[in-house]
């Protein structure tokens, strides 16, 4: 059952006997998402850098996470060796790493500086090069990661979001080339519909294999999108195919997008 974090439980959409249900936490608004992601972030982190001296997440980006890592770079500054934190991406648009819409470029004002990274756990995705060789750059990056049995990188945290449309990272319906993840290629190319169209994305495999998947989805405009990405598994719905292998995805979602499931 996928549970609440006020304890209630709703049901979660069927899995297959390969596939897990995902744990759904219903919260009352935005601040407790970010709140509740916050957290979960930290004590995974810590979990991590006690049992092996290091962990290794994939942030999001959109504006959605920005609240959960300004929390974490003031009510968690000392409760996390950040020393030992290494920052990767999820996806990237195409643009040089001081615009605006770069997803670098949030999460370095948001949460890199105010705790004051170091250059060398900072593992960005190159949105300045071209697509093709952005991707390829940055597949070499992931080479220092754990593997997967099915030798994808191992990140220890996933963060996502969900998009309208259902996307998630810069996986988007109708785009053929990073849907279908060809020859188990862990970086690729993506194509958004509008706005920066040119992006970089993780592919399904190498989200699948994390060790853990957040999700963040709030406000009324997210419902749609979530009853779909928690009751099919579509390529027209590219949220839904998030599949870890190893455990649930946990989705932190507010009471406005969880509506249509209600």
């Amino acid at each position: 059952m996928a549970t609440r974090a006020d304890g209630c439980k709703y049901p979660p959409k069927m899995a297959s006997p390969t596939t897990f249900a995902p744990t759904v936490f219903v919260l009352n608004d935005f601040t407790e998402v970010e709140r509740e992601v916050a957290q979960r972030f930290a004590a995974l982190a810590q979990a991590a850098i006690k049992a092996k001296g290091r962990f290794n997440v994939a942030l999001a980006g959109g504006s959605t996470p920005k609240g959960a890592y300004a929390r974490l770079a003031n009510d968690f500054r000392d409760r996390v060796d950040w020393s030992r934190v290494h920052f990767y991406w999820g996806d990237e648009r195409c643009v040089p790493p001081e615009d605006a819409q770069s997803n670098f470029a949030m999460a370095k004002n948001a949460l890199l500086d105010p705790l004051q990274i170091h250059s060398e756990q900072v593992h960005r995705m190159d949105g300045a090069a071209a697509p093709g060789s952005g991707a390829e750059r940055y597949a070499e990056q992931l080479h220092d990661l754990p593997r997967s049995a099915d030798d994808f990188p191992v990140f220890d945290l996933v963060l996502l979001g969900l998009g309208k449309d259902g996307h998630t990272a810069s996986l988007f319906p109708g785009d053929t080339a990073a849907l279908e993840n060809p020859a188990k290629r862990w970086v690729l190319p993506g194509t958004a519909p509008e706005g920066i169209r040119d992006r970089l994305t993780l592919t399904f495999g190498t989200i699948n294999a994390s060790s853990h998947v957040v999700f963040m989805a709030v406000g009324a405009e997210k419902a749609a999108p979530l009853r779909s990405a928690l009751t099919v598994k579509s390529p027209e719905v590219p949220a839904s195919l998030v599949q870890p292998t190893t455990r649930p995805a946990e989705w932190y979602v507010d009471h406005a997008a969880y509506a249509e499931m209600q």
